[in-house]
């Protein structure tokens, strides 16, 4: 199912402006909170930028970091393979920093 318009500007708001959100089961913060599924060596690279307070935001697929951006700029979304709606969730963010 394609994300709805209100996620995608949530979703867009979070890129531009550093705008937190909450929506269904998408979530955009500013720091670590929890791993979910993602695996290595994404689960260590982004534990070793939380412990460096190297993080300024992360996006979350049903409690799953899918996407972070690094205090520098850089944008960090891990080719991992998920659920369908999560994989639109990627699609999504991949082609609005594109």
């Amino acid at each position: 199912m394609a994300l709805k318009d209100r996620g995608k500007k949530a979703i867009e708001n979070f890129i531009e402006n550093r705008a937190f959100f909450k929506h269904e089961t998408l979530e955009g913060t500013h720091m670590l909170f929890g791993l979910g599924q993602l695996p290595e060596p994404y689960r260590s690279q982004l534990t070793n930028l939380d412990m460096y307070d190297d993080i300024d935001r992360v996006l979350y697929s049903y409690k799953t970091p899918i996407a972070w951006r690094t205090k520098e700029g850089v944008w960090i979304v891990p080719s991992v393979s998920y659920s369908r709606t999560t994989t639109n969730h990627q699609a999504t963010i991949i082609k609005m920093l594109s």
